[in-house]
């Protein structure tokens, strides 16, 4: 038996109290690992896991003159929590009646993560079947690109009303010029001096007309694909080779380490009761 208040105990002294009680010890830790398995097969709830990627859209702004993100990470995040926006992903759903209570739930704890700080987001998704995960979070993911494309066309439809704008005063500016040309080119009695003023009129309109070109070249710039577009998805929705909880394997080692320790307790209170006992007969 041990003994607590020796100052050493030895390897052999070890090995005998663990050969003394090894039935204690390997019941024990074979009880709590069978009802941890049972647990596993009967009561747990396998929980399943889907993520994606996504890029939060751009558009131009032009008083900064430099392309921003629709929507904050920080906005994004209380977005993707509210309440409109869950309703608004329950009403996209088809879902029933009961299950809805729980698949908002779901939604409202989805996970976003940033990735090295940028515009690229990684959303994970929970819920108890990877058909249900996969499902949800490409509803939410599709809601999301919805909004966004609602605050995307306030900024875009100002680039193009300039752009109509530029347009027809492109028109002006080369129908002048054309006008311009024909005159020049016309045979009649002109002075120097019209000559002149027609010959400086006509490299004035040509500037203009280099300019706004020059300026629809930018706007058309600013409109394409890398400067201003909608959220999209980067890796599409995919869900986890397997549940994600409870962990199988983790739960049994740790059933199994627990019932150890349990045994091993109750085997040295045994042990000091035993010799306490013996001490006193």
């Amino acid at each position: 038996m041990l003994d607590a208040n020796k100052d050493e105990i030895t390897f052999a002294e070890i090995i005998s109290f663990i050969w003394y009680y090894k039935w204690l010890l390997t019941g024990l830790t074979f009880v709590s690992m069978a009802c941890a398995y049972l647990w596993l097969q009967v009561v747990a709830q396998p929980i399943w896991e889907s993520s994606a990627v996504i890029n939060v859209g751009r558009y131009w702004q032009e008083s900064a003159s430099k392309s921003e993100s629709i929507e904050s990470f920080e906005r994004l995040k209380i977005r993707l929590k509210s309440p409109s926006y869950l309703d608004a992903v329950m009403r996209a759903v088809n879902l029933p009646m009961e299950k809805q209570a729980v698949a908002k739930a779901d939604v409202g704890a989805m996970v976003i993560s940033e990735i090295k700080g940028s515009d690229v987001l990684q959303l994970t998704l929970r819920a108890d079947s990877p058909e249900l995960a996969q499902y949800l979070l490409q509803a939410a993911i599709s809601e999301l690109q919805i909004q966004h494309g609602v605050l995307l066309e306030d900024p875009v439809q100002t680039l193009l009303d300039q752009k109509a704008i530029l347009e027809k005063d492109k028109e002006r500016a080369s129908f002048d010029v054309d006008v311009l040309k024909r005159k020049l080119q016309a045979e009649h009695a002109w002075n120097s001096f019209d000559v002149t003023l027609a010959a400086t009129v006509l490299r004035d309109k040509t500037n203009e007309l280099r300019d706004l070109q020059q300026k629809l070249l930018a706007i058309n710039e600013h409109l394409n694909f890398r400067t201003t577009f909608n959220t999209w998805i980067v890796r599409k929705v995919v869900a986890s080779g397997g549940p994600v909880f409870p962990r199988r394997v983790f739960t049994l080692i740790l059933s199994a380490a627990v019932g150890l320790a349990v045994a091993l307790l109750i085997a040295f209170i045994h042990s000091q009761f035993i010799r306490k006992s013996t001490e006193v007969i």
